[in-house]
């Protein structure tokens, strides 16, 4: 057999040649060193080393996919700001899932110029008491290279926050109103591996469903893209990230701030899936292990611990690996089902009314891209959208007795899934020993880590920054724009200079940071 794309989604029917390209892509397994893309052969064939985890491509499964399903808003949100407690704290946790986070860009010194990728810096750095400065000499956005070969225009990149393999935009008329809500689960692997193979119909379909205006280079990174660095002696410097010139840019605007094509979240892929659940497939020594009611975290939270695997604040991968897990431990081998993704499986819209009450469940929602089988959705693209005519707009709607304001509102609302075949009565029983626990938070107890727990890190120590969302302070997005200077830069405060000056010692801005 043969992996298929996500929800069978077939954008190119009509070119049978770069359609048997794609699939022959996306079920390649890589092995040239240098190979910068990964899709869904790749995936599989990792996640498989797991005993418990079956190549279906080796052995067929049978029987009917059991779906694992979880909420699409952003867990780790409703934790942080406790937004059952109150409505002031759901706004906050709905409006702070719209703040997008900058993306920056850092080039290891010692590294060769034009090798190896450039590492992403946390958007929490500055938080750690760096000063701006500093930050700015240790990473800034890509550039793109003029033709004569100076630093040109900087290419400011962005990342939502909305990390349950579901995300949203609202498109906004004139006046600021909202016209559509778009939803997608659609993950930026299979865009990647369409751009490689026909880069004119990833144009074409951004025209269709985001915006008729969008140019070919609005999509695809520059001819050539440079990254900000340092050398060993904290002198400044750029180097050319050679493949990425001229390739698909997966944070392009119009996918993260002007529109939304596909998923943005670095957690929102179809490898992390691919790879949860080969993690999730191992059986866990917390399974056997007695626990304290109403002490114990949850189980799917001591199992992700565990596992050490995954984000154990979300939604998504505690469920997914709970669920997995306990397909495992019945004695079930799993492999995901075919087409694997992540998928929309269920909107509801029924606390949609307009302004005089108006019942608009039935006739604001529709399914742009995937199927909308009733016992297995595999739901890619929806849309909230009034008919054409409507006298009012959707910001003039509420949504379960609240003004409508954003799409955060109806994803609390939208079950997200994806499906997992058993292989019966085949599991290997051997449990693996823990590698990490739960740490949790003595200032909000909804909050965790994983980590030692006998050693959990006290709640000024910058790990937590990993459970704080972002709020758009501390000057984060201007970093995400800025223009970056060429000067020496004095990392003495956090580094001896003997120390900086010594190439072997690959001086990690992580350190330099006190990260």
């Amino acid at each position: 057999m043969d992996f298929s794309p996500p929800a069978n989604q077939d954008d190119l029917s009509d070119r049978p040649i770069d359609r048997d390209a794609l699939l022959t892509l996306w079920n390649r397994q890589s092995t040239p060193a240098d190979e910068r893309s990964f899709y869904m052969g790749d995936y599989v064939t990792a996640a498989a080393r797991n005993p418990n985890y079956v190549d279906p491509r080796q052995v067929t499964p049978s029987g009917t996919p059991s779906p694992v399903p979880w909420n699409g808003f952003p867990r780790l949100l409703s934790r942080f700001y406790n937004d059952q407690a109150s409505e002031a704290a759901r706004a906050q946790a709905d409006a702070i899932a719209d703040v997008p986070t900058p993306w920056l860009y850092w080039v290891a010194p010692g590294q060769p110029l034009g090798a190896g990728p450039p590492h992403q810096l946390p958007f929490f750095a500055q938080r750690l008491g760096v000063p701006e400065a500093f930050l700015r000499a240790v990473a800034g956005p890509l550039h793109a290279v003029n033709a004569d070969g100076t630093i040109g225009d900087p290419i400011p990149q962005l990342r939502r926050q909305q990390d349950e393999y579901l995300e949203w935009h609202a498109d906004r008329n004139a006046d600021g109103t909202i016209r559509r809500i778009c939803f997608t689960a659609e993950p930026p692997d299979y865009w990647e591996a369409l751009a490689e193979v026909a880069p004119d119909r990833v144009l074409a379909l951004y025209q269709q469903h985001v915006n008729p205006s969008i140019t070919r280079d609005a999509l695809f990174y520059p001819d050539q893209v440079a990254a900000p660095g340092f050398d060993a002696n904290g002198n400044f410097l750029w180097r050319i990230v050679p493949w990425l010139g001229g390739t698909y840019d997966p944070l392009n605007r119009w996918t993260t701030t002007d529109g939304i094509m596909h998923l943005t979240h670095s957690a929102n892929t179809l490898g992390a899936e691919v790879n949860l659940a080969g993690d999730a497939s191992v059986p866990r020594s917390v399974d056997s292990q007695p626990r304290t009611p109403g002490q114990d975290p949850a189980p799917q939270v001591l199992r992700i611990a565990c596992g050490a695997y995954g984000g154990i604040n979300r939604s998504s991968d505690p469920n997914i690996g709970l669920i997995v897990g306990d397909l495992v431990k019945d004695g079930n081998r799993i492999t995901l089902t075919d087409p694997v993704g992540l998928y929309i499986g269920k909107v509801d819209l029924a606390g949609l009314r307009g302004p005089n009450g108006e019942v608009l469940e039935t006739v604001a929602g529709r399914v742009v891209r995937g199927s909308d089988d009733p016992f297995e959705p595999r739901i890619l693209r929806y849309e909230v959208e009034l008919p054409s005519g409507t006298a009012f707009t959707l910001s003039d709607c509420s949504f379960d007795n609240r003004p409508l304001l954003r799409g955060g509102q109806i994803a609390r609302e939208t079950t997200i899934r994806l499906y997992a075949n058993v292989y019966p009565n085949s599991a290997t029983a051997a449990e693996e020993a823990c590698s990490a626990g739960v740490c949790r938070s003595t200032e909000n107890d909804q909050l965790f880590l994983i980590g030692d727990p006998t050693q959990c890190p006290p709640p000024s120590h910058p790990f937590w920054l990993l459970a704080t969302p972002y709020e758009g302070d501390t000057g984060g997005a201007a970093l995400g724009v800025g223009e970056l200077e060429g000067a020496a830069i004095d990392i003495t405060d956090r580094v001896s200079a003997e120390e900086a000056r010594m190439p072997e010692k690959n001086v990690n801005p992580y350190r330099l940071l006190g990260f």
